[in-house]
This record gives structure tokens, C-alpha cells and sequence, in this order.
């Protein structure tokens, strides 16, 4: 792998279309993908995982209220038949702040954002498309 292509996971009516193509042109591109969803709520198991679908998920399973369970389940769903899951980042916060701050680091070379149907990237995805250090690819959903 030359590096990580970040693909940001916004939540399960659109994620579908970002999950499939981000790593379909990650691996394609031969970057690792790394998923990252940001809840604006934090819930307090705010961290990253390699093994989402074992032990991981049923504790954070266990420990989740409200904010995010739909999109992290739908995640494991859409997966779930994956024998190597990539890395999924949870974080609480401001979505574009967290993202970008992820994105200085310099371990990826790509992220991939999803469009809101019609309305193309919401405010969240311009601020990511304005502020990045890396190419930012828009997946149309």
C-alpha cells in the first residue's frame, strides 16, 4: 500500500454509495481505506477500530445511546462478509474540524466524501473540499 484514502461515512441513507465505491477506488488506487464517522453528540466511545465486527462491536454495542448506533451497525452490515474490515474511526465533534485535523497528519492521500442527492456536498464537504491537504473525491450517491 502507498498510503490511506480516508472515506467519510455520514450516515446510513447515503452511506451505501461511499462505502462501496470509496473502497472499491482505495484498494483500486492501492491506498488502505480507513472509514471515519463523526458524531457531532459525543457518546463517549469515541475512538478507532480494526476489528469492528468482533469483540470491539459488542461493546460498543453495549455502551451506545442514541447518536451513531444506526450508522455503526449499518456499517457492520454492509461489511460484515469482509474477512479484513477496514479500520474504522468513530469521533465526536465537529465533523470538518476532525476530519481536517485527520487529514494534516499526513498518513493519507486521498479523502472521499459523499454528495447530499441533488444539493452535491453539504457544508460539511465544502469545508472539507476547501480545507484539505490531500485530493478530495466526491462520491455521487
Amino acid at each position: 500500500m502507498k498510503g490511506k484514502a480516508l472515506i467519510c461515512f455520514e450516515d446510513a441513507v447515503s452511506g451505501q454509495a461511499v462505502l462501496t465505491k470509496g473502497i472499491e477506488l482505495a484498494e483500486r488506487l492501492g491506498y488502505e481505506p480507513v472509514i471515519i464517522h463523526v458524531q457531532v453528540a459525543a457518546t463517549g466511545i469515541a475512538g478507532t477500530y480494526d476489528n469492528l465486527f468482533h469483540e470491539e462491536l459488542e461493546q460498543i454495542e453495549s455502551l451506545f445511546g442514541d447518536p451513531g448506533q444506526e450508522e455503526l451497525l449499518y456499517v457492520r452490515k454492509h461489511l460484515g462478509g469482509t474477512p479484513h474490515p477496514p479500520r474504522f474511526i468513530l469521533a465526536s465533534g465537529v465533523p470538518s474540524t476532525i476530519i481536517l485535523n485527520a487529514l494534516a497528519g499526513g498518513e493519507y492521500k486521498i479523502v472521499m466524501i459523499g454528495d447530499r442527492k441533488d444539493d452535491g456536498p453539504g457544508k460539511i464537504g465544502l469545508d472539507i473540499i476547501k480545507g484539505s491537504p490531500v485530493s478530495v473525491l466526491v462520491i455521487k450517491g
